[in-house]
């Protein structure tokens, strides 16, 4: 696959959404909604997280099954197509207003030609999809072995462009003060697991609390996801 016959693999589907097709295999959005509470108690849809839905036939095949298969050469290619399919689907959506955060596979972006590529990839799907830039966020990953210089080049481009950053699996240690100094991101996602334990105690909990505040005033959201029992709920009020 070439940067220039990505968007050939995207097709309609008989219901008006996107999907795409790369090799045996069939490519769908799951877009899974992120709610904000208000005081109320009302919920908001206040962002889709993108998650990729693979399947070869009628069998479906796990993200993570799928990328293997993918040569290494072409999966560049293949993590784009999958943020343009999640970004042309939200735009059928209609809700401007509505964030979308999508993985980005950081180390296979390492060359500031890949970087621009793939930035420009993401603007002319957002345009397609009338999506205004920084509704649309790009969830970094750090995992071991990755270029710290790079991501935060990479993170430069994207907010250059207009683009939001979010990064994931926040525990505030040293690693996790670092990506934000260096990524700068609008949005972090706690460790569910992480949460819980900080705020067993009356002063974890305060400290927790300062730490949330302290991302407000920087204009930063959190985001708890794995949210399943009423206890977990009313923690995170």
């Amino acid at each position: 696959m070439s940067e220039r016959s990505i968007f050939t693999n995207l097709v309609r589907q008989a219901d008006g959404a996107y999907c795409a097709v790369y090799g045996p295999y069939l490519l769908q959005s799951a877009l899974q909604p992120i709610f904000r509470e208000h005081s109320d108690g009302r919920l908001q849809i206040a962002a889709f997280k993108g998650l990729i839905r693979a399947s070869a036939g009628d069998m479906p095949t796990s993200p993570g099954e799928f990328f293997q298969s993918v040569p290494e050469d072409e999966r560049a290619a293949v993590d784009g197509l999958c943020r343009s399919l999640h970004i042309l689907n939200a735009g059928l959506i209609g809700r401007p207003d509505v964030a979308l955060i999508m993985s980005v596979h950081s180390g296979l972006y390492r060359a500031p030609q890949a970087m621009r590529q793939e930035v420009e990839w993401l603007r002319l799907a957002a345009h397609e999809a009338g999506i205004a830039p920084e509704r649309i966020v790009c969830e970094i990953r750090q995992l071991p072995g990755d270029d710290a210089e790079a991501l935060a080049l990479f993170a430069d481009r994207l907010h250059e462009a207009g683009f939001s950053i979010a990064i994931d699996e926040y525990t505030g240690d040293d690693r996790d003060l670092a990506r934000l100094e260096r990524l700068k991101p609008q949005f972090v996602a706690f460790d569910t697991s992480w949460l819980q334990e900080f705020a067993e105690n009356s002063a974890g909990l305060a400290l927790l609390r300062v730490v949330i505040g302290q991302f407000a005033d920087k204009n930063i959201q959190t985001i708890v996801g794995g949210i399943e029992t009423p206890e977990t709920m009313a923690l995170c009020r």
